[in-house]
């Protein structure tokens, strides 16, 4: 798939939870006017995401969570804290259904395993794919956006990067699984393209509460929790 397929799937999935704004979505409106392929998204979307949307049920997450998240981000210090986990706070809820539903539904659309199907006493018996957990991250103020997949009976990463982000000399992207008792690293982040790697043993996705990216220097690899700024967070769904 090339990337102005990508990009105007990703554009029409927007444009139909209606965080496509400004200039980005006037663009996509003259574009639906003379694609018919841009218009064939739009009803591919509505029809997907309006059944999920309705599905899911808000959940409000305990005081504590927001309280470890700044601790594992060291947003205690310097005392910041209360200023800092607002934003931490802003930035998770921003990055709620409309990025879910969309990771999600592109994610089963362009990268699910094909179905597996096993012949057993003259019956073809169709075997469920492995349990997937997926999200959407994209830094503000940049147009890159990172779509994650961890598949944990698999022990498998995948990131793959639309657009293209460029940190400061010398600095690199982390990615982190954030779980109740504390952060867990899971390496470095592409800048462009794809990547697949391995997750850490004992990773436990059903308690975790998402998925956040900071910015590190390369002479100070962290492991328990960043050192740097945390530049977004977001939550995961399972796929189903």
């Amino acid at each position: 798939m090339n990337v102005d397929t990508t990009e105007r799937m990703l554009d029409a999935g927007e444009y139909v939870l209606g965080t496509l704004a400004g200039a980005e979505r006037a663009q996509f409106e003259k574009q639906l006017t003379a694609d018919a392929s841009a218009r064939a998204e739009v009803r591919y979307w509505e029809k997907r995401l309006t059944p999920l949307g309705a599905a899911i049920k808000p959940v409000t997450p305990r005081a504590i969570v927001w309280t470890q998240i700044a601790f594992a981000a060291g947003l205690h210090r310097a005392g910041g804290a209360t200023r800092s986990l607002r934003v931490w706070q802003v930035m998770t809820s921003l990055a709620t259904a409309a990025s879910l539903l969309l990771g999600l539904a592109l994610w089963q659309k362009s990268t699910e395993p094909p179905q597996v199907l096993v012949q057993v006493q003259k019956e073809i018996v169709p075997q469920p794919a492995p349990a997937t957990y997926v999200s959407v991250l994209q830094v503000p103020g940049s147009d890159a956006r990172w779509l994650v997949s961890l598949t944990p009976e698999r022990k498998a990463l995948h990131c793959r990067a639309l657009g293209e982000y460029q940190p400061q000399a010398g600095k690199y992207l982390h990615l982190w699984w954030l779980n109740p008792d504390g952060p867990k690293s899971l390496g470095e982040m592409p800048k462009s393209g794809a990547m697949d790697s391995g997750l850490p043993a004992g990773l436990d996705l059903e308690k975790g509460n998402g998925l956040a990216i900071s910015l590190e220097d390369k002479s100070k690899v962290p492991t328990l929790a960043p050192f740097g700024p945390v530049l977004v967070a977001a939550p995961v769904m399972k796929a189903i």
